[in-house]
């Protein structure tokens, strides 16, 4: 009896905190909602991860998103933008939206509420950090350093302050580096661009095997042995896979029975496993049940694109997407590692990016992603006619020294390995020099165009701007140029130029 009745306490005990935290969740987003006045002054503070509501993180992040547009903030461009996501219906409808927006609040309650929601984070937090040491998932002096992160932040928006003394008396986890100078670490993201069909994602498969295994990559030192990686890709046929996997098995024979245990790869078999836009909310559970499951220590998504909340070529859709992407990809384990391939500009100039001043631009719509990833490296063709000559420089590299460019070669057993012989100084020349404004010469269309085939003048221009990422006007003339020193004939019956 008296223990029914402890069980029957518990329960309405936790049912009660349940509401009252839901209660300050809603009073904080009809905060948000009365306006950008409020966002400018709160948003920042606030993020999905410290909600404990399923469906109030969707609409923080929905808040966020039109935010990022600079469209006004209200019940109905949040409605609008959570419709367009398909996730309307999961918050309740356009009513559940306006029972929110029309809750009674004001700057002051807010942030009482949002101190109460820090606090019910924190002890989330806590019980999840003393759950992870129990099953020897972390260590004793790391969850001593997350504990002590989470109630040493302080009483505006959960920032951490600390001073020197703390800072430098802090415990150092020297198994928290796993590539280069921290190109990947705990709870980092890595980011591979390069151009489609350069060779990403093989040289993805041999990185997951190397850190593995413990083994240098692309003249890179990994450090990250025995840890579970999962490779989420969807371009990829089983085919292609096992063509990949026979090169990396032939490379480590006497190691594979620890890859065979740690590698985990997603294939691509139905068309479910294919349509993978986050902008689905079935998507986002499926992966994410897929990752709890599986729970690896490092995880990486191959393409991007295939992932992506909406036009990756849209600021606030590339922020709604590496959101989302960390939400889903840390589901279980938030010091998981990310790794993401993403495609890059192409053409010379796009090869020029890759390098020197620009190389954070090389990745498309870099902006955004830059903001978010904390190591970028750069892949580009070391060679106009083949992939199999790559050139590796870091765009990026927040928490550590970043890496003078590597040639790598694909060897005759289909691994990347260096080649010292490569000169990348002279590459670097060539390609700066081609496109260098008014240093193209007419003879750089005879590379462009194909044998046998005939462009109309239009087309001729656009892929000179493209290899050359010259203007307009200039390709033009260079057009006109190779016609009139016959590197070109015009056929004026159909309009077209072919080589000569």
């Amino acid at each position: 009896m008296s223990a029914g009745r402890v069980v029957t306490r518990d329960r309405f005990v936790a049912r009660a905190n349940g509401v009252l935290v839901e209660g300050h969740e809603k009073c904080v987003l009809a905060y948000l909602m009365s306006g950008r006045d409020a966002c400018h002054k709160f948003l920042h503070r606030v993020s999905a991860g410290i909600f404990s509501v399923p469906h109030h993180r969707i609409i923080i992040n929905a808040i966020h998103d039109v935010y990022d547009e600079r469209d006004e903030i209200n019940h109905i461009t949040v409605s609008n933008r959570l419709n367009e996501k398909g996730k309307l219906a999961e918050c309740g409808g356009n009513s559940g939206i306006i029972d929110i927006a029309i809750s009674t609040t004001s700057a002051d309650i807010a942030e009482s509420a949002l101190e109460c929601i820090l606090d019910d984070f924190r002890e989330r937090e806590s019980a999840r950090i003393g759950k992870e040491l129990c099953e020897g998932k972390i260590t004793a002096t790391l969850a001593r350093s997350k504990l002590d992160e989470i109630y040493k932040r302080v009483k505006t928006g959960g920032l951490t302050i600390r001073s020197p003394r703390e800072i430098l008396e802090l415990p150092r986890d020297e198994h928290s580096n796993w590539l280069g100078d921290r190109l990947l670490a705990v709870a980092g993201v890595l980011v591979i661009a390069g151009v489609a069909g350069v060779g990403k994602t093989r040289l993805l498969l041999q990185l997951l095997v190397a850190l593995i295994l413990g083994r240098s990559w692309c003249g890179l030192e990994t450090r990250a042995p025995g840890k579970r990686c999962l490779m989420v890709q969807t371009e990829n046929s089983n085919h292609r896979l096992q063509t990949d996997l026979q090169a990396v098995k032939k490379w480590a024979p006497q190691e594979w029975a620890l890859v065979e245990e740690k590698l985990r790869i997603h294939t691509v078999e139905t068309d479910e496993d294919a349509l993978l836009y986050l902008s689905d909310p079935q998507n986002a559970l499926r992966l994410e049940s897929m990752i709890r499951d599986v729970n690896p220590d490092i995880l990486a998504f191959d393409p991007l694109r295939d992932f992506a909340h909406g036009d990756l070529n849209s600021d606030a859709d590339m922020s709604a997407t590496v959101r989302e992407l960390a939400r889903v990809g840390r589901a279980g384990n938030p010091s998981r590692g990310v790794i993401v391939l993403h495609h890059a500009l192409t053409g010379r100039a796009g090869v020029a990016k890759a390098f020197g001043l620009e190389r954070t631009g090389f990745a498309r719509n870099s902006k955004v992603l830059l903001g978010w990833t904390r190591g970028l490296i750069n892949v580009v063709p070391g060679a106009e006619d083949s992939n199999d000559q790559l050139v590796l420089t870091c765009g990026k590299n927040s928490n550590g020294r970043e890496f003078a460019p590597i040639a790598v070669r694909l060897n005759s057993d289909m691994i990347y390995e260096v080649d010292d012989e490569f000169d990348v100084e002279n590459w670097r020349q060539e390609i700066s020099a081609a496109v260098k404004p008014g240093g193209v010469k007419p003879q750089i269309l005879c590379r462009l165009l194909v044998k046998d085939r005939e462009y109309d003048k239009k087309d001729i221009v656009a892929l000179v701007r493209e290899e050359t990422g010259l203007g307009k006007t200039r390709a033009y003339q260079l057009v006109e140029q190779a016609q009139a020193r016959r590197i070109l004939k015009f056929n004026k019956t159909i309009k077209v130029y072919a080589l000569m």
